[in-house]
């Protein structure tokens, strides 16, 4: 069965996030996602949690984090391990996948989304790449697809989104055996994922930069 899959959102406990985990879950049953991977920065989220919203919810949740390190973001995904943020990205990586958890690297070329190169998404020999990112530019989008095929690394998409609003705007199909986090995680150490293209009006960025400085200024958005 093929399952469509958000597997990079952010919610209010990422220091840029504007939206809660229940606006995020809302928006994406209405987008017609079967689950989502939430990935808030440097704040691992609980496998125990996401156990149970998979269970009481019609989605699936695939527990993540976007991890900062000296040369640039990861994630980590069925990784539970808190990582102390400004860490080495090779270390980070090693301990990642020794732990179990699915290494991606998002947005590789994005330098001003802390995009690690090339050079390091190779060495680091992650599970799969970030081949859409529906928050950033298209170039980089399209040197990332590059990058998988000519490495042979599986590639995904997640829509990068910070607003509820921006939920789903890009996606990947993945093919599994049952509707499971373990079932997820296994698909895309095999490379059994399809990228589904899609970007962020210009709407949705203004909105999120507006709650952003909401926030800032002590007020929930």
């Amino acid at each position: 069965m093929q399952l469509k899959l958000d597997l990079h959102v952010h919610t209010w406990a990422s220091r840029d996030g504007v939206s809660s985990l229940e606006e995020v879950l809302r928006a994406a049953s209405r987008k017609g996602l079967d689950g989502i991977a939430i990935t808030d920065h440097d704040q691992p989220f609980p496998m125990q949690l996401a156990e149970k919203l998979s269970r009481e919810t019609e989605l699936l949740v695939v527990p993540g984090v976007e991890i900062t390190t000296r040369q640039g973001h990861l994630i980590a995904l069925g990784f539970e391990e808190l990582v102390k943020p400004m860490c080495d990205a090779l270390a980070a990586g090693d301990l990642i996948k020794s732990a179990g958890g699915v290494l991606v690297v998002p947005h590789p070329f994005d330098k001003y989304s802390h995009g690690v190169g090339e050079e390091l998404a190779v060495e680091l020999e992650p599970h799969a790449v970030e081949v859409c990112n529906a928050s950033t530019w298209r170039r980089y989008n399209r040197r990332a697809a590059e990058l998988s095929r000519s490495r042979g690394i599986p590639g995904i998409a997640g829509s990068d989104a910070h607003h509820w609003r921006g939920v789903g705007r890009a996606y990947t199909v993945v093919e599994v055996e049952e509707p499971s986090i373990e079932e997820v995680l296994k698909a895309i150490r095999r490379g059994r994922v399809r990228a589904v293209e899609g970007y962020l009006p210009i709407s949705v960025s203004i909105l999120t930069l507006a709650c952003r400085v909401l926030r800032a200024w002590g007020r929930r958005p």
